[in-house]
């Protein structure tokens, strides 16, 4: 039998989860495709959690000299994030 995990209550909403390092993760790979030429323009669609990291994602793609721009999509409000092109 495995051992209990405590899970501590109520959990910190700053504190950054798996799922924003995942996505975070992402957008920097789209900026470094970018800042080496090897794409134009990436967009990423349906990343979990955009809002919660975009604004390091944007800081990352501000020293890249790369441009980016977080914009919702449909009636839903699902966010994209377009990494490119350099400046």
């Amino acid at each position: 039998m495995d051992s209990p995990t405590v899970i501590p209550f109520p959990r910190d909403p700053d504190a950054p989860t798996d799922a924003d390092k995942k996505t975070l993760l992402e957008i920097n790979a789209a900026i470094l495709m970018v800042a080496t030429g090897k794409a134009r323009r990436v967009v990423l669609a349906a990343l979990p959690f955009v809002d919660r990291v975009a604004g390091i994602g944007a800081a990352h793609a501000g020293v890249a000299n790369v441009r980016f721009r977080v914009e919702a999509i449909g009636p839903t409000g699902g966010l994209t994030v377009t990494v490119g092109p350099r400046e």
